[in-house]
């Protein structure tokens, strides 16, 4: 993707209009990105794999955990 954009700005076929920079808005997509990836570990890995080795072998439970969290 990033050559793809070096590609178009170096060809003068992408060029910026107007740039703005809000420190309030890279804060908060970082936030959010964080709050994410946390939630989602803690019910992949705390919750769906916990049940899944109360009735599977672990190794087993650890497959379908990770497929499931690699969807």
């Amino acid at each position: 993707m990033f050559l793809g954009f070096e590609l178009l700005y170096f060809t003068h076929q992408l060029t910026f209009i107007k740039y703005q920079f809000s420190y309030t808005e890279v804060f908060l997509n970082i936030g959010i990105c964080l709050s994410i990836a946390f939630t989602e570990e803690i019910l992949m890995r705390g919750y769906v794999l916990n049940k899944f080795l109360r009735h599977l072998k672990p190794y087993e439970a650890l497959i379908i955990s990770s497929t499931l969290f690699s969807l």
